[in-house]
């Protein structure tokens, strides 16, 4: 089956130069201010697996990756009458079943997460002799190395494949290098070198490590219990072996662990339970602060990851809420990504790889999913059998045409629409002569004379009855 797009085939270039000498693109070694986190050089460099362990960058993190994740992956093509089409290509089935040991979801997944944290997102895609994709399979950012010809300027990519490694199978060395039409990069922040991608978390170090801080001096705090959870004042003073005996009682049955009951305190002894003091609840401001820079710095909504306050948004509307978050973060990472597909596979003009994005944001607002479709009806933006598609309906009878109201008309049309044809007016009811008083009057005394008759008639039948019985008595 011929590909609906134009392969990307091995350049002279690449052919005369894949065996021949390249350098290797990697940082800048000039002293250490070209390191990760150059500008915080009092902090050790925070790296991408071990900003994980934050509960912040974690929260941040996966909330980009997984509505990327739950996206459907369409090729489209322009039409020559400006519509898109859905294509069956092989670009489509290779987003579709990426590998034999990962989903969409999964692959998907793990390229936001390389990119998310590292700032590099790889994944070699093999193509048969026909340039045909035989599938997609995510490389780690420490296992990819870039490298240029120096004489063509021609890029490769040489991996480390490890035994245990699911791409073990398809290669025939530890270390594999391949043209770039063979691998799909994509990569941000690139201001030291165009071919490597710096993480947004090099503005995230003193966060990440205020809130670790945060978190480990106060889990050592609570460990060693430094902070009484409450104190029994005597008015008089005690003696000292008194006042440890009452400690150690106190502590079997009061604390975690201990039957609990009643608290029976000498005459003048009193509890005072202890409570959070200015300088604790400054703490928590201070863990607050640390978790929203992160937000920040990946222009996530602070209500996204857990940080809601007075006078924020209201969660009334998801639909509002889904939209201001695509519009603010999400969507710079679909379009990034979009183009980096649309540039590794070069597709031609027309073509271009898109996200599903309404299907995923609408798909918990049905309210609003529906009333999108109803408007788009009335409007004459889609049919009705097209919105029962969104919708997974069958089609209708007569549901493939466009509704417009009659009264609409071209807004620089000066002329009054044609009015609607007339219809003759049914013809009506014959109207009956009214009668005259003498007329009434004589029809009046015939009904009562028929009445009079019909109760005559009616005693003479009751008469005969009668007698009828009477003989039929007799004769018995």
């Amino acid at each position: 089956m011929a590909l609906p797009f134009n392969p990307r085939r091995q350049t002279e270039n690449e052919q005369q130069t894949s065996a021949g000498p390249r350098y290797s693109v990697q940082w800048p070694t000039d002293r250490s201010a070209y390191r990760n986190n150059h500008f915080q050089l009092d902090q050790k460099p925070l790296e991408a697996f071990d900003a994980m362990t934050s509960s912040a960058v974690y929260a941040a993190v996966s909330v980009i990756a997984q509505d990327v994740a739950r996206m459907n992956v369409n090729h489209l093509r322009e039409l020559d009458s400006g519509a898109f089409t859905k294509l069956q290509s092989p670009i489509f089935d290779s987003f579709r079943r990426p590998n034999g040991y990962q989903s969409r979801s999964d692959f998907l997944l793990t390229l936001m997460l390389s990119i998310l944290l590292d700032g590099n997102a790889y994944a070699w895609a093999p193509t048969d002799s026909a340039g045909r994709p035989l599938g997609l399979h995510p490389r780690a950012p420490a296992s990819v190395q870039p490298s240029v010809d120096p004489d063509t300027g021609a890029v490769f990519y040489t991996m480390n494949v490890s035994e245990d490694d699911p791409v073990s199978g398809l290669v025939s060395s530890r270390m594999v290098t391949v043209p770039a039409r063979e691998m799909l990069h994509a990569r941000i922040f690139c201001q030291r070198h165009p071919m490597l991608g710096e993480s947004p978390l090099r503005a995230a170090t003193y966060p990440v490590f205020h809130g670790r801080n945060i978190q480990r001096n106060q889990t050592e705090l609570f460990a060693k219990r430094a902070s009484p959870d409450g104190i029994i004042s005597f008015k008089s003073g005690i003696k000292d072996g008194y006042a440890r005996k009452l400690a150690a009682e106190w502590s079997a049955r009061y604390a975690p662990g201990g039957p609990g009951g009643v608290a029976v305190l000498d005459q003048d002894a009193s509890w005072h339970p202890t409570v959070m003091t200015a300088a604790d609840a400054q703490l928590v401001e201070q863990y607050r602060l640390s978790v929203f820079d992160v937000a920040r710095i990946y222009r996530i909504p602070a209500h996204m990851v857990g940080l809601t306050e007075e006078g924020g948004p209201q969660f009334n509307n998801a639909e509002t809420l889904s939209r201001l978050y695509y519009n603010q973060c999400l969507g710079f990472w679909l379009e990034h990504f979009e183009a980096a597909i649309d540039h590794h596979f070069n597709l031609p003009s027309n073509e271009r790889i898109e996200f599903d994005v309404e299907a995923a944001l609408m798909r918990t607002d049905r309210m609003a999913h529906v009333d999108a479709s109803a408007k788009a009806i009335q409007s004459a933006l889609m049919t009705p059998n097209e919105a029962r598609r969104q919708h997974h309906l069958g089609p209708l009878d007569g549901g493939d045409s466009l509704y417009l109201q009659r009264q609409m008309r071209p807004i620089d049309d000066p002329e009054e629409p044609e009015p609607a044809p007339m219809t003759e007016p049914a013809p009506e009811p014959a109207q009956q002569p009214e009668e005259s008083e003498e007329q009434s009057a004589r029809a009046a005394l015939e009904r009562m004379q028929l009445a009079s008759e019909l109760g005559a008639a009616r005693c003479k039948i009751a008469e005969l009855q009668a007698q009828l019985a009477d003989a039929e008595g007799q004769s018995a």
